[in-house]
């Protein structure tokens, strides 16, 4: 754990990454970093996960490692990579990454906490020889590997945020539950498959009021809630849906199989929510 942890520490000098915009997932990847509370009070608890898909890897570990870092009001990264610094918050090689926030000192603003992700399916995480690869990254060795970055809020004056929180979830009119995660839908031929409503509701509350200083002067503001569509399979029509109860068109893929659905919520300002689905045509 320490020897991967030390790794990302390496290459936590610059180092960024965007989830791709395509909503077909056909290989390993992170989809999300989800941090609960996403805006913390020093010294408060807090939770960090990520959403990760790896269709064709048949149940194969994944390893992680994580770095929370505090880099400081300059964003000055080349702090993190120093691990007698200080500025090193937490690291671990679990599922999930708990730490207290920071005491990130007195301001009206936020300070930001960069919590790092690197993962690795099927293989082992570790630095080349001779130090950092071509792209500073630490290398999968034996597998797929896939890096992400979350910023979690800490202090201010600001109230704090919360997470939005997916209610229920449906296909044409019919609910997507965990009790009963594999809808069936019938099987369809290459230019015959049905464009079919994806349809989600976030629980009441989730979009939040908050407040900015625009020019000087405070402005109550309204969370714009959005939702990210992905699935092993098909075609959604957009990637994205705006509001309280977001919707799309997927067209089901032609032949027969299971599909796995990721839902990845977001509030705009940080907070997350996530749901897997699965459907299977036959």
């Amino acid at each position: 754990m320490v020897k991967a942890a030390a790794a990302v520490v390496a290459f936590l000098g610059g180092c960024g990454t965007e989830l791709p915009p395509q909503s077909l997932v056909d290989g390993f990847r992170i989809l999300a970093v989800r941090s609960d509370p996403p805006h913390a009070a020093p010294g408060e608890r807090v939770r960090v996960e990520a959403l990760i898909a790896d269709p064709g890897g048949g149940g194969r570990s994944v390893v992680r490692a994580w770095i929370a870092c505090l880099p400081g009001p300059g964003g000055d990264m080349d702090r993190c990579r120093d691990p007698g610094g200080g500025a090193i918050v937490a690291f671990g090689a679990g599922e999930v990454l708990e730490f207290d926030a920071p005491d990130a000192g007195s301001g009206d603003g936020p300070a930001v906490a960069i919590v790092t992700l690197a993962a690795c399916a099927g293989g082992v995480l570790s630095m080349p020889p001779g130090g950092e690869g071509p792209s500073g990254l630490p290398a999968c060795e034996g597998g797929d590997g896939a890096v992400a970055i979350k910023r979690v809020f800490v202090g201010g004056d600001a109230p704090p945020n919360r997470n939005p929180v997916v209610e229920s979830l449906e296909i044409d009119g019919e609910p997507l539950v965990d009790a009963d995660p594999s809808l069936r839908l019938p099987p369809c031929e290459a230019g015959s498959c049905p464009r079919r409503t994806v349809r989600l509701r976030y629980a009441e509350g989730s979009s939040e009021r908050f407040v900015v200083v625009e020019f000087g002067t405070p402005r109550e503001r309204t969370e714009d809630l959005y939702m990210s569509w992905f699935a092993t399979a098909g075609e959604f029509a957009r990637i994205r849906s705006g509001g309280m109860e977001p919707e799309v068109e997927w067209v089901q893929p032609e032949g027969v199989g299971a599909v796995v659905f990721y839902f990845v919520g977001h509030d705009g300002r940080g907070g997350q929510d996530w749901a897997t689905r699965r459907v299977v045509i036959e």
